[in-house]
């Protein structure tokens, strides 16, 4: 496997939907292993497939607990009760945005020796499974703006694109 890279902004692998993982193998395992040491080389607390340039649905999160790798993960149960949070992402360094969700989430999905297994998660738990279970479906933070602060959103996308660019 190639050296993985985030994907940044508006490259068009972060809009689309991930296919289900239908073998945990030596790939999807080594996969893994590869992506969590860039997420926290990143200073990153999740990480999706799609963020990496993988069209799968695996994710990694870490919000100080250890390691949590989910295979095809879905969102069962949410609570009416929501939190408000300002959200970064690894796809979009510089951009923060303060995103209303449910307060409490519950997770099924697949380990990676294929147990089905139930994730919980409260606060910033919660927000970090539904951030990556988004990328999973395309979904960006930015998605959640609205009017002049998505306008002003995108400008600075664009800024920030062209320096990018001008360093490599």
């Amino acid at each position: 496997m190639e050296k993985l890279e985030i994907k940044k902004y508006n490259d068009p692998i972060l809009r689309q939907e991930c296919q289900l993982i239908n073998r945990i193998d030596k790939e999807i395992k080594d996969l893994a292993q590869e992506m969590l040491p860039i997420m926290y080389e990143q200073d990153g607390i999740g990480l999706a497939g799609l963020q990496v340039g993988i069209n799968k649905q695996i994710v990694v999160v870490d919000i100080g607990r250890g390691p949590l790798v989910l295979i095809n993960p879905r969102i069962t149960q949410t609570s009416k009760k929501v939190s408000d949070l300002v959200e970064g992402c690894l796809s979009f360094p510089e951009i923060y945005v303060k995103i209303s969700r449910p307060d409490e989430v519950v997770v099924e999905a697949r380990d990676l020796r294929g147990n089905l297994i139930e994730v919980r998660g409260q606060g910033l738990m919660s927000h970090a499974l539904q951030h990556e279970i988004d990328h999973l479906h395309g979904r960006v933070i930015i998605d959640y703006l609205k009017g002049f602060k998505k306008i002003k959103a995108k400008n600075k996308i664009k800024k920030l694109e062209k320096r990018l660019n001008e360093e490599n």
